[in-house]
Order: structure tokens, then sequence, then C-alpha cells
């Protein structure tokens, strides 16, 4: 295109495929006019603050974030995920006149542009479909979730709310997890085969952060993590 700029964050895991799909057909990813293609986008709030329309999956913390921001959008829910709830997210927009849905089955190039088209090329459906988005906003959007956090009991943590959480931190810089030094009641610390069990879950939370910086504390812990002795 030649009209409108495109930033497109493909995500860490689906870049270098992207890139080879393209690759395929003969396109290089960095030299496509007025279209940058990255991994990720650290700066997730200043970019969406400065864009024109806003075109993603529709998580509960995404939906939050346009909605303070009053943007237009083109809403993608990810299939398969509990209770169908991105479908229930992004049509709180839509029933607002803020937001078009395009269900995930039903994408394609040609529908996606035409829709983008529509909206990017009338300003005053840009300004409108960005006034609806603000009729829903929720301001302080970490303080929420951090309260929401507090909150609950363990027993509570639902998958959906699960996800909310991890898309929430994807949008940030900082994630704190626990893989602490423990002792027992008569102050025998824990075996390397308990940190062990729990390096899966640690893992499994690196896997879906995907953290720019890891930051380990004390020898042990250290240690099993790295799969090396730190004295």
């Amino acid at each position: 295109n030649k009209e409108y700029q495109l930033l497109w964050a493909t995500g860490p895991k689906q870049y270098d495929i992207i890139k080879e799909k393209l690759e395929d057909r003969n396109i290089n990813m960095d030299y496509i006019e007025n279209t940058k293609i990255v991994p990720y986008i650290y700066n997730m709030e200043e970019v969406m603050n400065i864009s024109d329309l806003i075109v993603s999956r529709s998580g509960a913390m995404t939906i939050t974030e346009i909605s303070n921001l009053s943007k237009p959008s083109i809403l993608i829910p990810l299939p398969n995920v509990s209770g169908d709830h991105q479908t229930y997210n992004a049509k709180v927009l839509e029933n607002e006149k803020a937001a078009i849905i395009i269900p995930d089955n039903e994408l394609e190039a040609i529908n996606l542009n035409k829709q983008i088209e529509e909206i990017v090329f009338d300003p005053k459906r840009v300004e409108e479909m960005g006034k609806n988005a603000h009729k829903v906003s929720a301001e302080n959007v970490e303080e929420k979730i951090y309260k929401e956090i507090k909150r609950r009991k363990p027993a509570e943590w639902t998958e959906e709310f699960a996800e909310e959480v991890y898309e929430d931190v994807k949008e940030h810089k900082y994630f704190i997890t626990n893989l602490g030094k423990c002792t027992q009641i008569d102050a025998r610390p824990l075996p390397d085969s308990v940190f062990k069990e729990y390096l899966k879950l640690l893992e499994k939370e690196i896997e879906i952060v995907n953290p720019k910086v890891i930051v380990l504390f004390g020898n042990q812990v250290s240690s099993i993590v790295l799969g090396q002795k730190i004295s």
C-alpha cells in the first residue's frame, strides 16, 4: 500500500516463519513499502497511541488498552480458548460500534484489507469509532489486575484469568515470578529434586512471556535454572 503505514508485530515464534513464507514469494520483509514487520513491540502503549487503527486478537487486557486509548479496531478473536471468551470480549466494543469483528476462520487478505481501508480512509469514522471505544474504557488497568491477583485465592485462578494476566504481562516490561529458596520446618534446605519439579512450571512461564531479561537470585536456584554449578 502507498496510502498508510503498517506496523506488524508477528510474535517472536512466528517471525522467522513469516519471513520464510515471504521469501518463498520473492518478498524481502525489510523492503516492503510503508511496512515494518517486527517480532515484538516493547513500547506497545506508545505505538497504539499514535496509531489510527488497531488490528489484533481480543484478550481482555487488549480490549481495555484499546478502549482507554480511544482507538478504532478490527478484532480477530483467538479461537479454541476457554468459553470462547475472546469473542465475548470483542463484542463489548462491537456493540458500541467501536470495532469490527472478523472470525478467525473467515480471515483472508482481501476482506481484512477491505475493512482496514474502509476505516482508515474515512477520518470521520475513525473519530467516531474512537469515541465509542472510550465509552467502555477502564482506567488504571495495571492497578485493577494487581488488586484482582491479590484478591483471588489459588483455587480461583481460572484458565481464563491466567490468560488475562499473561496478556497484561506481554504488554509491559517486567514479570516477577517465584522459584524461591525454601527450607523445611526444621531448617533443612529442600533438595534439588523439589526445585526441578517447579522448574518445569517456570520454563512454561518463560515460554509464554518470552522475557527479554531474566534475573536470578541465589546459588541453588541459579544452578538449577542454568543447569550448571554456581558456587
